[in-house]
């Protein structure tokens, strides 16, 4: 009882910064659902990505990437940073991880080498090009290490969940 209680509390909390938050990105107005669309349109209006946005313009695909790898876990629809977001300046290899679902990130073996994906951040838009895609074991981590050159990971299960499916692209 004491657990659900405190899980209770902590939703409430996390709902009201979540608010708190949105609400002071927006100007003080009141933002009263999550519409994806609608946040990244505002932020194309502003030119200035505040939320971090993946764009795939060959899959037709745009999407707020979260900052921690847990909420993908709550919500499958979404794709997140796989280490973090803290200052992506510094940061070689930024994976990005989400689900092998038709909205997400299911789409990403009808890509080809030499398409493009488009980071846009605070610090503005960087294009980078797919260079690698493969299937690749759950036990191979060689993806996750950082690099030398700047490039962009996306990585999702296989629709048996038994590898992994990797896209590189780099700057």
């Amino acid at each position: 009882m004491f657990l659900k209680k405190l899980l209770f509390r902590c939703g409430i909390i996390f709902v009201f910064i979540s608010f708190l938050c949105i609400t002071s990105l927006y100007g003080g107005k009141v933002v009263t659902h999550y519409n994806e669309k609608e946040i990244i349109h505002k932020e194309k209006q502003l030119d200035n990505y505040l939320i971090p946005v993946l764009e795939i313009p060959s899959l037709n695909f745009e999407k707020i990437i979260l900052s921690d790898i847990k909420e993908i876990e709550i919500n499958k629809n979404k794709i997140s940073f796989y280490n973090g977001a803290d200052d992506l300046e510094k940061i070689n290899n930024i994976i990005i991880a989400g689900h092998n679902i038709k909205n997400v990130f299911g789409p990403l073996t009808t890509l080809k080498i030499g398409e493009k994906l488009i980071l846009k951040t605070k610090q503005g838009s960087s294009m980078y090009k797919i260079s690698f895609m493969n299937e690749i074991s759950v036990l191979d981590k060689e993806y996750l290490y950082e690099t030398v050159d700047k490039q962009i990971t996306l990585i999702t299960c296989t629709s048996d969940t038994q590898k992994r499916f990797v896209v590189i692209a780099k700057k």
